[in-house]
């Protein structure tokens, strides 16, 4: 499906959705006047104009623009609890125009709100997405770490190899100076001999 026909049937959608929301504005606004509030016209027609909402929201999209085209098992899940506690939602919304005096129903309502953006946004897998990029920014972390250990490994063995040298070096200095010394004192001693065997 292209770009171009999925525009179409959003506009489609969203021209649905407006024309059953004024459906419902006229309908109230009817039985307001005539005084038909407490008929039993106010209760079904609300709640099937309620529900044709809901189809119109969260069924037809899914059947229309094959939502569910690419997606995993859990992502088509938690789509079908965003459309359910949107139900719910509407459901609450409906039981609070009928009576007007409680705010259970607008309180089910204003829940259901916040609680399917959780789910809506699992179906679009953006928690799936932030935790392979966390994940992702552990592993490079923990390269660099390790790469940190090992140039600080490979600088104290470099320090120790010339520490070594250098302890060699000494040693090796030491003993030439002992060697010479060595060599002085039998030089002395000759000439101290020759001069003896001279006199």
């Amino acid at each position: 499906m292209t770009e171009e026909q999925q525009k179409k049937i959003k506009n489609r959608l969203t021209l649905l959705t407006i024309g059953i929301i004024f459906l419902l504005a006229i309908l109230l606004l009817v039985l307001a006047t005539t005084k038909k509030m407490n008929t039993i016209w106010f209760p079904v027609g609300t709640g099937t104009l309620l529900a044709l909402y809901w189809v119109v929201s969260d069924v037809l999209p899914v059947i229309w623009l094959r939502m569910f085209e690419d997606k995993t098992g859990e992502q088509k899940c938690s789509y079908c609890i965003y459309a359910l506690i949107d139900a719910v939602g509407l459901g609450g919304l409906l039981y609070f125009i009928m009576s007007l005096t409680s705010m259970t129903g607008a309180l089910v309502y204003v829940a259901s709100v916040f609680l399917k953006k959780r789910f809506h946004d699992e179906y679009l897998g953006i928690e799936h997405e932030e935790a392979e990029a966390i994940e992702t920014d552990a592993q490079e972390q923990m390269t660099e770490v390790q790469e940190a250990e090992m140039i600080e490994t490979n600088a104290q063995e470099q320090t120790e190899e010339t520490q070594e040298a250098e302890t060699i070096e000494t040693e090796a200095q030491g003993q030439t100076t002992e060697e010479q010394s060595v060599e002085a004192e039998a030089a002395e001693e000759d000439v101290q001999e020759k001069k003896e065997q001279g006199m």
